[in-house]
């Protein structure tokens, strides 16, 4: 039977020891099945690539803010004040990344990085990393993260987008990161985290 899991999901399992892996396993399978209105960051998500889809004027931006519940509105604006200083006076246009899974034994993970921009004429592939909490160490953006998400990027990408380069967004820095050394040698240490997770699901 297969397993599906999200590149998130699957990295923040991975970087993980012992029995704090049982703990991501028991937290995913508890999960209510999805549904949009319980994805907190899906209406920023979304905008920011509406945004760049349909090459719009910078005020929209701040009524994603406007439009956002209460409750969301300090994040989001945190997030897209980041993502002004990001853009800066750099040349964007939009192209649309492809999706793909990634497969290893029965464990199928969702690769969908949200955008694809060239960055001053410099094509790049993003994946949005929203998680890091500086009261939780365990979602920092680290190299053992990033090696992750780039390998998987790159394994499951590489076919559709040639001469790509594959990048990620720190949400709460505002910074970019992108790949720029292999990182085939973490490929035997993530199917074997692959493995793992198929065990612990399995007898869970």
């Amino acid at each position: 039977m297969n397993i599906k899991v999200s590149l998130t999901d699957f990295v923040d399992f991975s970087i993980r020891n012992g029995a704090s892996r049982m703990t991501k396993i028991k937290e995913i399978r508890g999960r209510d099945v999805y549904h949009p209105s319980r994805d907190y960051w899906k209406d920023l998500r979304d905008g920011l690539v509406s945004f760049h889809e349909k090459n719009l004027d910078k005020k929209y931006l701040n009524r994603i803010i406007e439009r956002a519940p209460e409750s969301k509105k300090t994040n989001y604006k945190t997030v897209i004040d980041n993502y002004n200083s990001f853009l800066g006076r750099r040349k964007i246009e939009w192209f649309t990344p492809q999706s793909k899974d990634w497969h290893f034994q029965d464990v199928i993970i969702r690769v969908n990085p949200e955008l694809g921009l060239f960055i001053n004429d410099v094509p790049h592939i993003i994946k949005i990393y929203f998680k890091e909490d500086p009261s939780k160490p365990i979602t920092s953006l680290d190299k053992r993260k990033l090696e992750s998400i780039f390998f998987l990027m790159e394994t499951s990408l590489n076919g559709y987008h040639p001469g790509i380069n594959y990048s990620v967004f720190n949400a709460k820095r505002g910074k970019l990161v992108t790949k720029n050394r292999s990182v085939e040698s973490i490929k035997e240490i993530l199917e074997s985290d692959a493995l793992a997770f198929k065990h612990l699901w399995e007898n869970t």
